[in-house]
Order: structure tokens, then sequence, then C-alpha cells
């Protein structure tokens, strides 16, 4: 993405963002009201080596996202949990490979996302349902300021959210603060988190940013990401970020990521 590119994206996201929220709540509704049952699941164990291989994509989006009414201000998006009264979202996820103090740059990549090589985990969702999932539980970027460039130093700022990682295993179950299962350099990041919802970014018109690099949440600023840290991690470090292997499950274990919302960007 070249720089001209860049303010091309960034001078049309204004008109954009305004439109989003109304775009994608009309969405929900209109397959609600379709009552569209979400696809299929994965299979259970498919952990091979072309589950974790990261696929360019276009952009586009290639239909409507499933989303089921559950009743109660539950829905299901694909296979994305969505809880509106409790503002909060889960969605089943594998820990990707991290062995040899792999770099990583992101928490969470879609499905088969592009960048997944330097991410953590791999989310059972394309970037077109979580933003629709976020949005459900009331997170907006009209007051979003989401970083201009890879690295961007200046602290993002955006609806507020905290996430968890919790899996089950033969030792039992666990739940950790995001950050928790990080570390930096020689040190780990602090025990909790923040982190701000800022809705990516489309390009050219229809290209979403966020579901053409296949990234989701991450940790060094940059304006694909649908949620970032708020002041970063590793920015302009190549490498200082990796997965603390003393918290952290096995590669291939099936875990679940949560997002609740904590509030608004104006109340920070």
């Amino acid at each position: 993405m070249n720089a001209q590119s860049l303010r091309t994206g960034k001078a049309c996201l204004a008109g954009i963002r305004s439109l989003l929220p109304v775009l994608f709540l009309s969405l929900a509704s209109v397959c609600v009201a379709e009552e569209t049952t979400s696809a299929p699941a994965p299979a259970a164990g498919n952990h091979g080596p072309g589950r974790y291989i990261g696929e360019p994509d276009d952009g586009r989006a290639k239909g409507k996202p499933a989303v089921e009414d559950l009743g109660q201000g539950k829905y299901r998006i694909g296979d994305i949990e969505v809880d509106k009264p409790r503002r909060l979202i889960t969605v089943p996820g594998v820990m990707l490979p991290y062995e040899d103090g792999k770099a990583i740059e992101f928490l969470a990549t879609t499905r088969h996302g592009y960048k997944s090589y330097e991410s953590v985990l791999m989310l059972e969702a394309n970037a077109f349902e979580f933003n629709l999932a976020c949005i459900l539980i009331g997170l907006d970027s009209k007051q979003s300021v989401s970083p201009e460039y890879h690295f961007d130093p200046k602290p993002v700022k955006g609806d507020p959210v905290s996430i968890r990682i919790s899996w089950e295993n033969r030792s039992g179950k666990h739940d950790y603060d995001a950050v928790e299962l990080l570390k930096t350099g020689n040190a780990k990041p602090a025990a909790t988190s923040v982190w701000s919802y800022t809705g990516s970014m489309f390009m050219e018109g229809d290209r979403y940013l966020a579901q053409m690099d296949g990234v989701l949440i991450g940790l060094v600023h940059d304006p694909a990401s649908i949620i970032e840290h708020r002041d970063g991690l590793g920015l302009g470090r190549l490498g200082a970020v990796t997965v603390n292997p003393d918290k952290a499950p096995d590669s291939g274990q099936a875990v679940k990521l949560s997002i609740r919302a904590l509030g608004s960007a104006s109340s920070e």
C-alpha cells in the first residue's frame, strides 16, 4: 500500500465511517428478519498444515454475514456469539504456531488470514462478520483515531474494549487477559490492557482493508486492524513481541476469544 493509496483511503474514511453503523446494522436487521442460520463450524481437529496458511484476499464482501436471532438480545453471526445486553462477543479460534520466538504483530487474524504468520490466534470469522459483531454491541468508529501507518507511534483512540482468551485442556480451564500471553523483550506486558475499536477502513470504495490483510486485532498500530492496542506493543521493533510460552496454550489448541465493550471513546 503506497502513500497515495493511504491518503486516498483516509480521505474517503470520514464519509464512510458515518455510514458504516447504519449499513451494518441495516444488514443485521435484514439477516435476522430472514432468520438466516450460521454456517457449520469447521471439523474438529482440523489442524493440518493448510489450516495455518494465510491467503491473500481482494477485501470485497462475498455475501451477507449469516445472522441468527437467538432471542433475548443474543445473536450468532457465523461462528461468533453476540450478547448485546452484556456487550460481549465470543469467537472460537485456534492457537497458531509460535515456536522459536516467532515475531508477533497481531493478536488475531481472520480465518486463513494473510498475516497469520505473525499472529497469535486465527479466529473462525472474516472481517465483515467480526466488525458487524462489534457494531451490534455498541462499538462506534465515529470518534476513533486510527493509525496512519504501520508502527505509527501515536496512541490509538476509539471505544475501549477488554480482550480475554480462554481454553480447556488436560490441566484444566484457563482464562487470561490477552496481553498475559505475550512477552516484550525479556519482560511481560502489564496484566491488563486497554484496546481500542477503530473499525479499520475501506480502500477504493468497497475493499475492506481488514479483510484484505486478514487482520482483526493488532498490536503495532496498523491501519488495517479493526481493534488495536491503544498504546501499542513493540512499535518499530520487529521481533520485540513474542508469545509467552509459560502461559500460552500449545499450538493448535482450540480457544475462545472474548471482547467486552467498556464505554466510549469520548469517556476516555
